[in-house]
């Protein structure tokens, strides 16, 4: 190798490079011209010399090739070594630069964790709720199975017994059906007396699910042999809770509605399942599991109230066993034209029903989430070309030096990656807290028991977060800074910038926009939902329950209550009493089919639909429900009616008689002797029975005297402390029977506020989301009108030289803005109506479309566009013409 081209190599300045192939040739021809000159001195011709230096230097196109894949090696250890030493480099600066501005890079670093920690968390819970697998063997194979009727818009009804027996006969889809209710029962012995949920299952039930018992066994075949059932298998919590995880707890006896059932296991904890949200009492993750007898009455097509689940054969899919099941269900239906009369079969996999309910209000507030990081993000972006085009100078230095725009922008992604990094350490921090406040903040049917884990999913989300956060900040900034080198030090090569600024502010008020009208349209549901008349009173109104044990005789029950009535009504700071069968807006309760009897029976299928409730004493009164017409239960229909009476709500008196007065009218209902009319002896105000989002179908009331309950929800209309009033109730029950307990104690008014949980919370956190999203909305356009202002400085002052007025200068900032964000806004609005179809579900009282939420809207990020504005635009009013033109 020649000096020259040594010299070139030994340097790392890009313009002393030359390529390795010409270091090559020209270190093969120095050698061979040092062989010639050799053969020459022993007296060879030039010709001989050449010749013989070829021959004795040897092949030369393989010297060359070997030489070239040596000289690669070595430069791509060359170059890995420089890259990496580069890099640390960078790395340092990056840091030194964290130091030298420390303000700045706390507002990211805090801007970022706080967005990070948020979304880590939001991403925890949805992974919970709706991602992780069910620890159940092979979930993919269990599916719900539910009656329906497509023509009334219904498609989840509890099951007939009788279809449920033909379908596991009939069926070729499933390899297991099984059956179940989940009920409550009275546990005493061992500790004070407590009502407990008892999931009653029938064979094949934990084949089903695949999971095994922690201790002992699950029910086997001969558990549901015999007439009389007394084993039981505890769930793992009620294990802990009740008998602290005893371990020698499989074998013990426990009195269960006074019979003594002996423990056989104790499941493990994630079998501890609500299997989902239908009706309460039938579906609340149970305490216990007992066997379900069947037996040939179920095979009588009368009456649905079982719950349904199945296990496909593999390779079965859900479509295929869902037209078997639907053919089944029109034979089924020829088979019993009065019970299955346009009834038919719908099945829904089993993960997809358990999370149907948090589905959507989960997967909106994990999208709102988003939208703020989303903006948090382009914020930040915002703030960093503001940092970087303040570095220009610095830049063109480096550029000058050497460094190309490759080099510049790592640079910048590098100090961007320091940043990200430290905030993405403190969002996970936060993330872990956040978690742990998200059950004490979550309503009922979305929290959980087990907190979220940040297990692998969460991690990964956590690093893409972080890397596209990192990439969002630090990309176009870098980009934009250097794409001209050469100009970096022409101040005027910013107007780029400036015109990316608007486009990022643009972005941030028509995110701002969405955030604020879904935010809106639900609190305008909460607050329709709070202007809804349930049709009864509810304050200074406290309920209990009471159960009595399975097989209690009817005479027992009747003096039971009567006793507690009267105890009750002697208790200071009770003015009325009254007993029913489930309490309204508090989930479950009956429904059945009704006709008149004064025109034809409609045909099966076509039958209308009312909810119904068996009360007794003055339930009707305590709620305030108003009596339009006729009279309410007395002392004569309590002692009983042959024909029986009942009293029904103004919907079912309007559906049959909407011109005609309806008492003295009768009805033949599908309950209890379903062949004797029922008597109309009075119309009350309907009542919303089932939630305040739920117009009512209609309600009949029976007498508890002729359809007499096991089970009352006891109504107490109050003038004291409450608390003094349950407590005076439990010391009556327990002064009538020790080993009763009550349950559900609660206010009337807490019963409805609970109700509208979920709707509060989304809308609470819709709210604060939006809130953030208005703020950073309007430090972006502050931080883009002043940079606007500042770098407009001389053209202001010209304009100012030329006659314009301080207040002209201020309405022409002002303006502008103005009309970015019009723009903006109206793109938002667009949006937000466009998704709203999304959300109608979780809307009452209110459309997507609102006009006064969407004006309302507009109107506030108009006014929070001009005074962000503001401030930037009296400076530009205040600037000195003759200052501005030195500058």
């Amino acid at each position: 190798m020649n000096r020259r081209n040594e010299k070139r190599r030994s340097t790392d300045s890009p313009l002393w490079k030359v390529p390795v192939e010409d270091e090559v040739h020209d270190e093969v021809d120095l050698h061979l011209a040092l062989l010639r000159r050799d053969f020459e001195a022993e007296g060879h011709s030039p010709e001989d010399a050449r010749r013989l230096a070829a021959q004795k230097f040897g092949d030369r196109e393989s010297f060359e090739k070997a030489c070239l894949e040596l000289a690669g090696e070595r430069d791509r250890r060359r170059n890995l070594g420089q890259s990496l030493a580069e890099i640390r480099d960078d790395l340092v600066s990056a840091v030194k630069q964290m130091h030298r501005n420390k303000v700045f890079a706390t507002v990211v670093i805090a801007g970022l964790a706080i967005g990070l920690g948020i979304t880590i968390a939001t991403f925890a819970w949805v992974d919970q709720l709706l991602l992780e697998p069910l620890p159940f063997s092979s979930p993919e194979g269990i599916v719900t199975l539910w009656e329906a009727q497509p023509h009334r818009g219904q498609d989840k009804n509890v099951v007939g017994p009788a279809n449920f027996l033909a379908w596991t006969e009939e069926s070729t889809s499933f390899e297991q059906l099984a059956g179940f209710i989940t009920t409550a029962t009275n546990l005493t012995g061992d500790g004070p007396p407590l009502r407990v949920k008892s999931r009653i299952v029938t064979p094949h039930y934990f084949e089903i699910l695949g999971i095994p018992a922690a201790k002992g066994r699950t029910l086997e075949e001969d558990d549901w042999s015999g007439e009389a059932i007394h084993v039981t298998v505890l769930s793992h919590g009620f294990w802990q809770s009740r008998f602290g995880g005893r371990g020698d707890i499989v074998g013990q006896n426990i009195l269960l509605d006074g019979r003594r059932t002996t423990i056989v296991g104790v499941m493990p904890p994630e079998a501890d399942l609500d299997l989902g949200p239908l009706f309460r009492p039938y579906t609340d993750a149970p305490d216990l599991y007992q066997p379900l007898p069947m037996s040939e009455r179920w095979r009588e097509a009368r009456g649905r109230w079982l719950l349904a689940i199945g296990r496909l054969h593999s390779g079965i899919g859900v479509d295929e066993a869902q037209n078997e099941m639907t053919a089944l269900s029109q034979a089924l239906e020829e088979r019993w034209p009065d019970f299955n009369g346009q009834w038919t079969v719908n099945l829904m996999p089993l993960d997809e029903h358990l999370r149907e309910s948090s589905r959507q209000p989960v997967l909106m507030l994990f999208g709102a989430v988003l939208l703020v990081m989303l903006l948090l993000g382009v914020n930040l972006a915002s703030l960093m070309l503001t940092r970087t085009s303040a570095r220009t100078s610095e830049l063109a230095v480096r550029s000058a030096l050497g460094a190309g725009r490759l080099r510049l922008v790592r640079q910048l992604l590098l100090e961007g990656g320091a940043l990200t990094a430290v905030a993405g350490v403190a969002g996970l921090l936060l993330a872990l807290a956040l978690i742990r406040l998200g059950r004490l903040l979550l309503p009922p049917d979305l929290a959980l028991d087990e907190l979220p884990r940040l297990g692998v999913p969460t991690l990964v989300f956590a690093a893409v977060l972080a890397l596209a956060s990192s990439l969002t900040i630090t990309v176009w900034p870098a980009l934009l800074t250097t794409r001209r080198p050469a100009g970096l030090l022409r101040v005027a090569s910013l107007g780029g910038r400036g015109r990316m600024r608007t486009v990022l502010v643009f972005a941030e008020v028509a995110l701002a926009t969405i955030l604020l009208v879904g935010a809106g349209l639900m609190t305008r549901t909460v607050f329709s939902l709070l202007n809804v008349d349930p049709g009864f009173e509810s304050e200074d109104r406290l309920s209990f329950s009471v159960q009595l044990p399975r097989g209690t005789a009817r005479s027992e029950q009747f003096t039971f209550f009567d006793r507690l009535a009267e105890g009750l009504e002697q208790l200071p700071g009770v003015a009325s009493v009254g007993a029913v069968s489930s309490i309204p807006i508090g989930g479950g309760g009956a429904a059945t089919s009704y006709h008149a009897t004064d025109r034809p029976a409609p045909s099966p299928g076509s039958e209308l639909v009312a909810d119904i409730r068996v009360i007794r004493g003055d339930y009707l009164q305590t709620l305030d429900v108003e009596l339009l017409e006729g009279r309410p239960f007395d002392l004569t229909d309590e002692a009983g009616d042959e024909q029986g009476v009942v009293v029904i709500d103004r919907t079912v008196a309007e559906q049959l008689w909407p011109d005609a007065s309806a008492i003295g009218q009768e009805l033949l209902i599908f309950w209890g002797d379903a062949d004797t009319p029922r008597r109309i002896v009075g119309v009350v105000d309907s009542v919303r029975v089932s939630a305040l989002d739920t117009a009512p179908r209609g309600t009949i009331y029976f007498p508890h005297a002729q359809e007499p309950e096991s089970g009352l929800s006891f109504v107490l209309r109050t003038e004291g402390d409450p608390d003094l009033v349950l407590k005076g109730a439990r010391e009556v029950v327990e002064a009538i029977d020790p080993g009763l307990p009550i349950y559900a104690d609660t206010s009337l008014a807490g019963v409805i506020d609970e109700s509208l949980s979920q709707q509060r919370f989304i809308s609470r956190s819709l709210g604060l989301f939006a809130l953030a999203a208005l703020l950073i909305a309007a430090f972006g356009i502050y931080g883009v009108t002043s940079f606007s202002v500042l770098q407009r400085h001389r053209e202001i002052g010209l304009r100012m030289a030329l006659g314009a007025t301080p207040k002209g200068v201020a309405g022409l900032v002002v303006g502008q803005v103005g009309r970015l964000a019009i723009l903006a806004v109206v793109t938002g609005l667009a949006i937000a109506v466009l998704l709203g179809r999304y959300v109608e579900s979780l809307l009452y009282g209110v459309e997507p479309f609102d006009p006064l939420t969407l004006c309302a809207v507009a109107a506030l990020l108009a006014v929070s566009a001009v005074l962000a504005a503001l401030r930037p635009a009296l400076k530009a009013a205040d600037i000195a013409p003759v200052r501005a033109l030195r500058l």
